[in-house]
């Protein structure tokens, strides 16, 4: 079984990857309803954060096929979202 863990800053990063993680899942990526848009981390936040990260990462939060076409510009092992596949 592997281990993947969720990071919101670089520094959740640093834990996960000491943790052992195989893979972080970094969020919120796009606005979601859970968060505020003060809180959401963007393509240029996020992809920063994962440059840090050495290990799979995975984009969580308000993925949807408007904006899908956005994660191909980003380093991503896969994607996870509750709306995407609804």
């Amino acid at each position: 079984m592997d281990i993947i863990g969720t990071a919101h800053h670089r520094n959740d990063c640093y834990i996960k990857m000491n943790q052992g993680c195989k893979g972080i899942f970094i969020s919120p990526l796009f606005y979601n309803k859970k968060y505020s848009l003060n809180k959401i981390l963007g393509p240029i936040k996020f992809s920063n954060i994962s440059k840090f990260c050495k290990t799979e990462i995975y984009a969580l939060g308000g993925v949807q096929l408007n904006n899908i076409k956005i994660l191909n510009l980003l380093k991503l092992e896969g994607v996870g979202g509750v709306t995407l596949f609804d």
